[in-house]
């Protein structure tokens, strides 16, 4: 492997691990909880579980000054609050590097959680097709490997809580669906930037602008690439939810060959989404696996 495509290597897995969007190209986390239900929580506090560390509120949490972790809690408490959401995560990274192939590629993962009713649903697009449907401790996966197949010709797997084999679907990943773990932010300087709206909520935007404002590149990384351009935007509304969490950053190595990345994750439909049974789901219980 020459250097440029172990630099590009490098920095596509330290992105996209950063980013917090290793969903869009796999499993998410192991031992990822269902995504629905009481006993689900993907990480966080159980209502009958003791904190001694009081959680900051939304009001206490400037994204431009605090801890990842406080931003997270907050952005976390109140999407669980408020019991539904609809999500997009996306990622572009394109390469000059004459040797690399594909020179770009694009991947996006649509989220519909409801936690009150207890199911989630997701939307996949990478080399195939993926649609994913958990209900309770049940999980139904679509896939198509040619996207114009009707749901009759596509292939079905299903899966329930207490399955132990390595080839059933993941629950859908409520935790990614939610953006977290936001651990890039604390690698960002981000300046406040005045107000906004996003899909019909306040937000306070927030943003950084230029290679500098950007501190995570590992040293044994930059001692062979340069940080040539670096952007982000963070958009939070008045419950401390981050509604857009956006950047895009170009890397050069010493010979002059460029990687650039995108990331940019969107939640909507705060208190709104509804999750519908799909359509297919009948063909899933008729010919998936258990």
């Amino acid at each position: 492997m020459t250097k440029t495509k172990f630099l590009l290597t490098l920095t596509l897995a330290l992105l996209v691990t950063t980013a917090g969007c290793s969903g869009l190209l796999g499993d998410g986390p192991e031992g990822s909880a269902p995504a629905t239900g009481d006993g689900a929580t993907n990480g966080s506090t159980p209502d009958n579980a003791t904190n001694d560390t009081e959680e900051p509120s939304a009001t206490e949490v400037d994204a431009a000054s605090a801890l990842p972790s406080d931003l997270a809690a907050v952005h976390e408490r109140s999407l669980r609050a408020a019991g539904s959401f609809s999500a997009r995560q996306e990622i572009t990274i394109a390469s000059t590097d004459p040797t690399v192939e594909p020179s770009e590629f694009n991947a996006s993962v649509g989220y519909r959680i409801d936690l009150g009713a207890d199911r989630a649903r997701s939307w996949s697009a990478f080399a195939l097709s993926i649609d994913t449907y958990t209900e309770g401790e049940t999980t139904y996966e679509q896939s198509k490997f040619d996207p114009n197949a009707t749901d009759e010709n596509a292939t079905y797997t299903v899966a329930s809580a207490n399955d132990s084999s390595s080839f059933v679907p993941d629950p859908v990943n409520v935790t990614e669906a939610m953006g977290l773990p936001l651990t890039e932010v604390g690698n960002v300087s981000y300046e406040r930037a005045g107000t906004d709206r996003f899909d019909g909520a306040a937000v306070t935007r927030y943003v950084a602008d230029g290679p500098e404002a950007y501190h995570g590149l590992p040293t044994h990384t930059s001692d062979n690439a340069t940080l040539a351009a670096f952007s982000a935007t963070l958009l939070v509304d008045d419950s401390g939810i981050v509604r857009l969490n956006e950047w895009s950053a170009t890397l050069v190595d010493a010979e002059g060959a460029e990687v650039s990345f995108a990331y940019r994750h969107a939640i909507t439909d705060v208190g709104e989404t509804r999750v519908e049974r799909p359509p297919w789901l009948e063909y899933a219980r008729e010919r998936g696996s258990r």
